[in-house]
């Protein structure tokens, strides 16, 4: 059948040479639309943040986002923060890990731990789970990660790149708004690829040991050189750090801190000595300068457990525990519950 065009200026619109590019032309104008329509319909970093505790009484003064001291270096409040009550917001500890918005590997991970270690109950003393994350060069990944942090309601989000060196950034920004925002007596740093039994190190710190005041302690690391090879990603040079070793500091993977130390620590990253990439050996050279010894928590291991007896025996292992490994433990965790004990922890 041949079309005839009763008016020639409409006749372009059939003209099989035509087809394709108005075609594409058209899938263009409707993602263009798409696209604007998820920005306007995403809701802003105000909305995110608007919270029902405004007034707790036990609410610091917070005294800025930026570099006060002569360090410069920044201790930020995130711009995208959870949404929780003044009573959500006293805890025993504050467990915060620090992940990132690279890949979906690590959203995945967090799925994991909100399923497995991560999902806190209400029983007593409180602790609950929150994610710090830097900002992606990638405004999709972006964009993503803010809705993430609207449905589950636990995430920081810092106005700063994600990469590895500003991991130590990202440390501190939850140090700094949990001293700001939460009434909590610890804080535990964690990273995405480790399994942490939370309720058990709330009996360790609240339990009969003998604790000093102000705490820090972890996985600990006894002497470790400073690297010097510029190729290597914890490279230091002399000018930042010019001794041989660190002194001894908590392992990254997991490290608590008891909240009365963060004043300390805050001045000291501002008017003492800036803070360098490798975030765990900064601590420990701060605790060692602020007058503090690390303290090795039992059952906090850097090994994965290969038996039920060493399961049953630890608190905290990794790192490298993927999500198909939290998903394994957290499962054997709940068999051996309900299985007459044969192993005691010590």
């Amino acid at each position: 059948m041949v079309f005839h065009c009763s008016r020639r200026r409409w006749c372009w619109l059939f003209n099989t040479r035509m087809r394709k590019p108005i075609f594409i032309l058209v899938c263009g104008w409707l993602f263009i639309a798409i696209f604007t329509f998820s920005l306007l319909s995403l809701p802003s970093t105000k909305s995110i943040n608007r919270s029902n505790s405004k007034n707790c009484s036990y609410f610091r003064k917070f005294v800025g986002t930026s570099a006060n001291g002569p360090t410069k270096f920044p201790l930020v409040i995130p711009h995208v923060e959870p949404n929780i009550s003044c009573e959500d917001r006293k805890l025993f500890i504050a467990v915060f890990v620090n992940s990132a918005s690279a890949d979906e590997q690590h959203l995945l991970r967090r799925m994991a731990i909100r399923k497995t270690w991560g999902a806190s109950s209400e029983i007593q003393p409180r602790w609950r789970v929150f994610f710090a994350l830097g900002i992606s060069k990638n405004t999709a990944v972006d964009l993503k990660i803010r809705r993430e942090a609207l449905k589950y309601n636990d995430i920081l989000i810092g106005n700063f790149t994600d990469t590895y060196k500003n991991v130590v950034i990202k440390t501190f920004m939850s140090h700094y708004w949990a001293y700001f925002r939460l009434n909590c007596e610890y804080i535990l740093k964690a990273d995405d690829d480790v399994y942490i039994r939370v309720p058990r190190l709330v009996e360790w710190l609240a339990g009969p040991a003998e604790l000093p005041t102000r705490f820090y302690g972890g996985y600990l690391h006894e002497i470790l050189t400073v690297v010097r090879d510029p190729r290597l990603q914890w490279y230091l040079p002399k000018e930042v750090y010019n001794e041989t070793n660190f002194p001894p500091f908590s392992q990254g993977s997991f490290q608590v801190v008891s909240t009365d130390m963060l004043p300390s620590y805050f001045h000291y990253t501002q008017f003492i000595r800036k803070p360098f990439h490798t975030d765990d050996a900064y601590f420990g050279v701060m605790a060692r300068d602020l007058g503090l010894s690390a303290r090795q928590i039992p059952g906090f291991r850097f090994s994965l457990p290969k038996t039920d007896e060493e399961l049953l025996a630890v608190i905290a292992f990794g790192h490298q525990v993927e999500v198909t490994g939290m998903l394994k433990y957290y499962l054997r965790y709940e068999l051996l519950a309900i299985i007459p004990p044969v192993y005691q922890m010590e």
